[in-house]
């Protein structure tokens, strides 16, 4: 299921406490992750990062996304860069939407393409 948000405040009246997956888009590469409060996780990661900016390009809705997370990193270890940061092309992340479409997650973001931040 796909509702793909726009906007930041429209995700925000949206978004509730929940099992959520996100892939992050920065300067640094892309962070697939697992959040309870992913608008505010978003927020501390960007605290970490040297020039602040970063953005979802990916964010899914499902009771199973930590363990759907960890089964990521391992698929994609051959381009991790550290720890829950990976080095993602295009073909990658539309890999990861239609993985997790398939096994039931609903997709909130998803934003395919070289212009993410």
């Amino acid at each position: 299921m796909d509702l793909n948000f726009t906007t930041y405040n429209s995700l925000k009246e949206f978004i509730e406490k929940g099992n959520y997956l996100y892939i992050i888009y920065s300067e640094y590469g892309c962070k697939i992750g697992f959040s309870r409060s992913p608008l505010e996780r978003l927020e501390q990661i960007k605290l970490g990062l040297p020039s602040h900016k970063c953005s979802f390009i990916g964010l899914y809705l499902n009771e199973k996304a930590l363990a759907f997370e960890k089964r990521l990193h391992k698929k994609f270890k051959e381009k991790q860069i550290s720890h829950e940061w990976f080095i993602l092309d295009d073909d990658d992340l539309e890999y990861i939407y239609e993985y997790l479409l398939k096994n039931e997650f609903i997709c909130l973001i998803k934003k395919i393409g070289r212009a993410h931040v």
